[in-house]
């Protein structure tokens, strides 16, 4: 380790005296706490002597895909006008590489990308070097390549269907609505019914399985909320508020169902029984996109027009937060596996957005430029998946912030929802490619 960490010293020395500070233009300005520490190699480590410190913690990578996101995070000490550099030793054997770094509120991110060619496992070692003290230090650990997952797509039997909103059900199917005004079922192992709903041109939207075990759907055009047995029975609400635009929908903590009205301003309720309530968001204009239960027995919801995260009490009470990209287009929202709620910034962010249930913010761009993240799900991995519509693409993300981007078969297909089934994988409905997907993470 001290010969490696001398070596990187060296080299990093070489590049110091150029202006060659390197950063991912898409990460600049985001910092993350990174834990589970393995620092060596500081040079300078009394009180008050310049000091840098180095941690990281273990990162997922795929075999023959980009791996991109923050890797390290470094701090200095009796350090005024610091001026790092990085470089990342990938443990594959390829050459040492310059990492970028950003800095904010004292804190600095190391940032990279890499493709490993095999799967397995290598060591990472990055190295910071002040460049204007010569205070160093490094931190090692591992990289777990995996072999690439498998997709695998199944085509509708309605062409120009339109799949959209993508739920698991009770019974450990898939359900899905077809915006030319049908659901969808699909098992496990491919097999299709679709079932026409009542209100034909209502455009079936999002969908949910409810705590009563049916099927719970929003109906844009129809201005209905939908409810559908496992058997094909339908019932169908009308919304008090005309022209209310109801697009997402999720179980809550209390048993009931939850929406958003996009046009009314509005987050409403419904019982199993078919009862409604609408609760007026205090901000105006807001158009609210994306719901779902949060770890604090709240809805979280995102505002597209007003650019906040909000939740709502089971009560009605409301509490919104200020997205700290302007114009980030906010849309999906879910509980992560760390506690926290995670969002997508479609178009102004294109990004993954993090918010703590007391409403301190992250932003993490995704890799692939105007990729437009549209949905997010909670992976069974301890990974956020998400859809990149544009980019074509299903996007895993660690809480830590480290991307990797899996290209979909069918070209242009653009990926809407997605969700994870009762068999571990991943489902996720092909807007444009008139198919039902499945990924294996």
């Amino acid at each position: 380790m001290v010969r490696r960490a001398a070596s990187a010293a060296r080299y990093l020395a070489e590049v110091a005296s150029r202006d060659a500070k390197r950063s991912l233009p898409w990460l600049v300005g985001l910092a993350l706490p990174i834990a589970g520490a393995a620092a060596c190699g500081n040079s300078h480590a009394q009180q008050g002597v310049p000091r840098v410190t180095v941690t990281g913690a273990p990162i997922e990578a795929t075999e023959g895909l980009a791996v991109t996101g923050f890797l390290a995070r470094a701090t200095v000490t009796a350090i005024v006008s610091p001026a790092l550099r990085a470089t990342i030793e990938w443990g594959d054997g390829t050459a040492i590489s310059s990492g970028g770094i950003s800095e904010q509120s004292g804190v600095f991110i190391v940032q990279g990308a890499h493709t490993y060619a095999t799967s397995g496992t290598a060591t990472v070692h990055v190295s910071v070097l002040d460049s204007s003290t010569g205070a160093s230090s490094s931190a090692t650990f591992a990289a777990k390549v995996s072999p690439r997952p498998t997709v695998t797509e199944f085509a509708l039997p309605t062409a120009g269907a339109a799949p959209y909103g993508i739920a698991t059900g009770a019974d450990g199917n898939i359900w899905f609505t077809e915006q030319v005004g049908q659901i969808g079922r699909i098992t496990p192992s491919g097999a299709i019914t679709e079932f026409p709903v009542p209100t034909g041109n209502g455009l079936p939207y999002h969908i949910a399985s409810g705590p009563d075990g049916n099927l719970w759907f929003t109906e844009k055009l129809g201005n209905k909320i939908g409810r559908m047995t496992r058997s094909g029975s339908f019932a169908e609400f009308p919304l008090p508020r005309a022209n209310s635009t109801p697009a997402s929908i999720a179980a809550g903590p209390d048993q009931n169902l939850w929406f958003v009205e996009d046009d009314g301003n509005t987050v409403g309720r419904i019982t199993p029984s078919g009862t409604i309530t609408e609760f007026a968001i205090p901000a105006p204009a807001s158009n609210p996109y994306g719901i779902a239960a949060g770890p604090d027995d709240t809805l979280w919801f995102t505002e597209t027009g007003a650019n906040n995260i909000g939740h709502i009490t089971t009560s009605g009470a409301f509490t919104e937060f200020s997205v700290p990209t302007a114009h980030s287009d906010v849309r999906e929202i879910v509980a992560g596996p760390d506690g926290n709620l995670w969002f997508t910034e479609f178009m102004g962010g294109n990004g993954i957005g993090r918010i703590t249930p007391s409403g301190v913010f992250a932003e993490f761009p995704v890799p692939t430029a105007n990729a437009h993240p549209f949905d997010i799900t909670a992976g069974p991995d301890g990974n956020l998946w998400f859809t990149e519509k544009d980019a074509n693409n299903i996007g895993r993300g660690a809480p830590s912030g480290v991307f990797t981007e899996f290209p979909i078969p069918t070209a242009n297909s653009l990926p809407a929802r997605i969700v994870v089934g009762q068999d571990g994988n991943l489902w996720f409905s092909e807007f444009a490619g008139n198919s039902i997907a499945r990924i294996t993470p």
